[in-house]
């Protein structure tokens, strides 16, 4: 799943690969903010998946020290989705940014799932 956003090989509206892109408009179908479904929109912005991604964040802060949880709450946006998707952009230990890694994953994986099943009950 992590690769999937990556790539842009995922189920969000504004992934031009998904067969149903052409149709649909590229707008968040889970908020009323007109905000355009972007992995940046999901992974940090989205209102509905607040509950969700305070679960990543609470898990980035259980793996490691406050300093670093500070420093991966200071990042910009494009930085901050780069390390939940897998990039050191701040360069930690490799042993402590795996363990950061393997906690949190699961729990993105989980948000992606909840969107993807909100998004069929919302046009089915």
């Amino acid at each position: 799943m992590m690769v999937r956003l990556v790539t842009n090989e995922h189920k969000l509206h504004t992934n031009i690969k998904h067969p149903d892109s052409m149709h649909k408009n590229k707008l968040c179908i889970l908020c009323n903010t007109n905000s355009v479904e972007t992995v940046e929109h999901f992974l940090l912005y989205c209102q509905p998946l607040e509950s969700q991604r305070n679960v990543v964040f609470s898990c980035i802060k259980e793996c490691s020290t406050d300093a670093v949880f500070n420093s991966f709450m200071a990042l910009p946006g494009y930085a901050k989705i780069k390390f939940i998707l897998g990039s050191n952009v701040l360069n930690l230990d490799i042993m402590l940014f795996t363990d950061i890694l393997i906690n949190c994953t699961p729990q993105v994986y989980f948000m992606y799932e909840l969107r993807n099943m909100l998004d069929e009950l919302s046009s089915g």
